[in-house]
């Protein structure tokens, strides 16, 4: 069970991440090499610091030299496990929306007006709009239901009851605060290289090169939903954990009583979907890096003529 846990989700996003790959990309989407090149190691650099942490997260015995060295304070450790998706995924937006320099004669600008979004896939914006916004509202919820701990900082999640209380680590204003404007810079740097790829003028092959730009804004947007999903995953997987907090205290002859959260109801549900978010972020890294392996396009072979 504990390996399943372990590899499961690496397992299922690189399946799910080859099918839908095989199923969806066209014989003719090839990118030039440069692209590929830049593509290639955003994406792959990404995906191995996460599965190095989430190995380091879920098995920390497995690593002869803690991975962060960061003492006692939980506060940073929790905060480092939750942005490092976001400085991943921002990091490799950068480097996969600057590429090389492609060489070769320039083609003639196109009279259709060209913007940001003239090359992103509309179903893939709105993935990324979906997620942000169920991050935003989870975010909120979270926050509204944190109290300050010593430091003054809205971290903790506390059940009080009969004089007595107690309290665990949530997602609150202090995580939350923090994580929102990471996603925000997300956004910016994959507007930024929408803007770099949509601006310049067509190259002489007007077709390869809007199929080109296609293919670089797609995986722009998935890298950047991707991110934000891995992010999610780690705020709903921590909301879980907090909920299962329980206070049982004695109340005269009614006996030993238990509170829990006033969300303990939903911990199976957020554990569940934080679990499933993982791999479904993962499998949208995965399948970016797969769109630099070239496709070779059938040629129909010259009949002979008569």
């Amino acid at each position: 069970m504990f390996s399943w846990l372990l590899y499961g989700p690496l397992i299922v996003s690189l399946l799910a991440a080859a099918l839908f790959a095989g199923a969806t990309r066209p014989s003719s989407a090839s990118l030039p090499t440069p692209v590929r090149v830049t593509t290639g190691i955003g994406s792959a650099s990404a995906i191995g610091l996460v599965l190095v942490q989430d190995a380091w997260w879920s098995a920390p015995w497995l690593f002869p030299i803690p991975f962060p060295y960061l003492g006692s304070d939980t506060s940073l450790i929790f905060t480092i496990r939750l942005m490092l998706p976001l400085i991943a995924c921002s990091i490799a937006l950068i480097i996969i929306a600057v590429p090389p320099p492609k060489p070769g004669p320039r083609g003639s600008a196109a009279l259709a007006p060209r913007n940001p979004l003239t090359y992103a896939p509309t179903s893939w914006l709105w993935a990324l709009t979906v997620t942000t916004v169920a991050l935003a509202v989870v975010s909120v919820l979270a926050g509204l239901l944190s109290s300050t701990d010593e430091f003054g900082r809205h971290t903790m999640y506390e059940v009080e009851a009969n004089d007595s209380s107690a309290a665990t680590t949530i997602y609150g204003w202090w995580f939350s605060a923090w994580g929102l404007i990471a996603v925000l810079v997300v956004f910016a740097i994959a507007f930024v290289g929408l803007v770099v790829i949509s601006r310049p003028a067509l190259g002489v092959d007007h077709e390869s090169d809007a199929i080109a730009r296609r293919t670089r804004s797609r995986n722009l947007v998935i890298m950047a939903t991707g991110g934000i999903l891995l992010h999610f995953s780690a705020v709903l997987t921590s909301l879980a954990g907090t909920s299962s907090l329980a206070l049982s205290f004695q109340a005269g002859s009614a006996g030993m009583i238990t509170l829990g959260t006033s969300f303990a109801a939903l911990g199976p549900v957020l554990g569940v979907v934080g679990w499933l978010a993982f791999p479904a972020g993962l499998a949208m890294w995965w399948f970016v890096l797969f769109s630099i392996v070239p496709l070779r396009s059938r040629r129909p072979t010259a009949s002979a003529t008569p």
